[in-house]
């Protein structure tokens, strides 16, 4: 798990880095030969920068404003994932848009609230019962 808060020029190729050398690790635990089975190895990603690398504020369309990326090593053609235990999950809070009335869920809500600054939350939460 990552919290990245600044946007750095070369973030995809560090994460594939880092998930790479989390699977060679691996590969010393596995016995010699021909056996690589590996277990599962996913990334996440809290990020307080933009993947798409635009710096407006405002999204131009739905693909802009995607804030949730769920990354797998799949075939380009068919779109089929090729191989389902490495995966990349990514969460961009500033492409995050959604309004109050807008949240679905529990991901959704804690979104809202880690962008959105405590005092403007407040009507929103209402009255805390203890």
């Amino acid at each position: 798990m990552i919290i990245s808060k600044s946007n750095q020029e070369f973030f995809k190729d560090g994460t594939v880095y880092d998930t790479s050398r989390l699977i060679n690790k691996q590969l010393s635990t596995v016995k010699k030969g021909n056996d690589y089975f590996l277990p599962e190895v996913y990334f996440s990603g809290i990020l307080e920068f933009r993947m798409d690398g635009i710096k407006s504020a405002r999204p131009v369309d739905e693909w802009e404003s995607r804030y949730f990326y769920d990354v797998a090593l799949c075939d380009k053609y068919t779109h089929e994932v090729l191989y389902d235990k490495l995966g990349y999950k990514m969460v961009s809070l500033p492409s995050f848009k959604k309004k109050p009335n807008e949240l679905n869920s529990v991901m959704d809500q804690w979104f809202y609230l880690h962008g959105t600054p405590l005092a403007n939350c407040l009507p929103i939460l209402g009255p805390i019962g203890i």
